[in-house]
């Protein structure tokens, strides 16, 4: 086999050997001695083009089959490892797509072809191998293919998933930027917490203490040495309020948002340590407020107007 750059991906040309004939279709198909034909689709727009899956032992193969003089031909092919894969042609000239068995562990995999006359090349940007791997899974829609991958760099108490939606150009998937979302199954998020959705797309999810009585309000984060960098505290009120936060006998620099009873954010600041002349405050009434690390909510891209979801039970 041979390896050649081509335009956006790479192509494979095969001069695949040792063929037999599978029964059971107007032309028959050309495998490899002792292969088990497990899936075959025609590519669309693409000339009788066919990507079809066989296996050999336990590893699957896919290759593109073309008509040839009355007969089917190998025109290309990929291993794929073991498992069987789905195969689709959804639609655009020449694309055909493969998702592999999700394991236990949630990881998965996927391609993305175009046939272009008679080269097959990446339908990924950016992946011009053709394939991407995901530790979270992938999902198929019909133009487009989301990729999610554990967020492993990230340092705290909070699992997060990064999720890439790569969208149908006309001429190949694009992915877009890249968003950031708690990893927990839906109902299984850490509790006391809020979520908040960022305009990007993204989520932040922050670990949450509960001041919800005077002596915990007035003594908040006073004394604390150090702050996980996904935790804070909410500040809790039964009715709307106008009070001023300080930073007197507390060490950690600190960034606080205020939320309204429609759980709208009204207002953010940085609080400097120690300071004891400072007064914050929003300057309109409120019912919550949050503290947390210095600069969380510029780091999640989190503004005045954002929606809050608290789950403090």
């Amino acid at each position: 086999m041979r390896w050649t750059a081509a335009g956006i991906g790479i192509v494979m040309t095969a001069a695949l050997t040792g063929f037999s004939a599978s029964a059971g279709n107007a032309l028959a198909l050309p495998l490899p001695t002792g292969a088990r034909l497990v899936a075959q689709i025609g590519i669309s727009h693409s000339s009788g083009a066919l990507a079809v899956e066989y296996q050999v032992g336990s590893r699957v193969t896919v290759a593109v089959l073309a008509q040839q003089h009355g007969k089917y031909v190998a025109r290309w092919s990929r291993r794929l490892g073991n498992g069987v894969w789905k195969l689709s042609s959804p639609g655009p000239t020449g694309l055909f797509r493969g998702l592999s068995p999700r394991t236990s562990s949630g990881s998965q995999q996927a391609f993305a072809y175009l046939v272009k006359g008679s080269a097959v090349v990446s339908a990924l940007q950016l992946a011009t191998g053709g394939v991407v791997k995901a530790g979270r899974g992938v999902v198929f829609k019909k133009t487009a293919i989301i990729v999610r991958r554990r967020d492993s760099a990230h340092a705290g108490s909070v699992a997060y998933r990064i999720v890439t939606q790569y969208d149908w150009s006309g001429k190949l998937y694009v992915p877009r930027q890249p968003i950031r979302v708690p990893d927990y199954p839906t109902g299984q998020e850490p509790r006391p917490s809020a979520t908040i959705r960022a305009v990007s797309g993204s989520v932040a999810l922050i670990r949450l203490e509960i001041a919800d009585t005077e002596p915990l309000r007035e003594t908040g984060l006073m004394f604390r040495q150090s702050l996980d960098p996904d935790s804070g505290m909410i500040f809790v009120w039964q009715t709307p309020t106008l009070d001023a936060f300080w930073m007197k006998d507390t060490p950690i620099p600190l960034s606080i948002a205020w939320i309204s009873t429609d759980l709208k954010i009204v207002g953010i600041q940085e609080m400097a340590p120690l300071d004891q002349t400072t007064l914050h405050s929003p300057g309109v009434p409120y019912l919550y407020a949050i503290e947390t690390n210095k600069g969380y909510f510029t780091q999640y891209g989190i503004r005045v107007g954002d929606s809050v979801q608290l789950h403090l039970k």
